[in-house]
């Protein structure tokens, strides 16, 4: 175990929150979670790794993706690809896209994501990818925009015109109408 676990109350609480990551209550394995972030998440990997691998909660999968964290992007990244790619669990894969963003600044997590089943997904990876460089945020926006759920389509747009340069002189200036001026107007069609 790790060295942080050195006295016998620790090791007992350890062992304890160990436990807890099997309970049936939500906020026992969030609680669990967050007593190994505090001792010793490097070594509770395995068991953080299986238990948010199986969440359905999301308050309990945001602990234990955190504590994975607190483990240093080398050990957690891995540990959030997999979570990505083999949970059934909604929460627990919106919990690991959004740590392991963080985490990357490359945006290929949040590039990888863009293929997951769920439309909630994609668009999370979307919205997180505003805080990346403008090449790696471009080749995430150019994926969305062919998403086939409209949503994604829709949160990708939005995203890139939030990211677009500003004008250089006063749209008022130039005679345009005062609509058009908004980075995130979007003409209504006619019915």
């Amino acid at each position: 175990q790790n060295a942080s676990v050195s006295t016998e109350d620790e090791r007992l609480a350890f062992t304890n929150a160990l436990e807890g990551l099997k309970s049936t209550d939500p906020n026992i394995r969030r609680r669990a979670a967050e007593v190994l972030a505090a001792l010793s998440p490097r070594s509770a990997l395995p068991d953080l790794s299986q238990a948010l691998r199986n969440e359905a909660d999301d308050g309990a999968a945001s602990a234990m993706a955190a504590a994975i964290s607190l483990s240093g992007k080398d050990a957690a990244s891995p540990v959030f690809s997999a979570c990505m790619d083999t949970s059934p669990y909604l929460a627990a894969r919106l919990a690991a896209l959004t740590a392991s963003a963080r985490m990357d600044e490359s945006g290929l997590s949040l590039l990888h994501a863009l293929c997951d089943e769920s439309p909630q997904v994609r668009r999370r990876a979307v919205v997180l990818a505003a805080s990346l460089q403008p090449a790696s945020l471009a080749r995430i926006l150019e994926s969305a925009a062919a998403d086939p759920d409209a949503s994604v389509r829709h949160v990708a747009q939005l995203a890139g015109r939030g990211n677009q340069p500003a004008p250089k002189q006063n749209s008022a200036q130039n005679g345009e109408p005062p609509e058009s001026r908004s980075p995130l107007f979007s003409p209504r069609s006619e019915a």
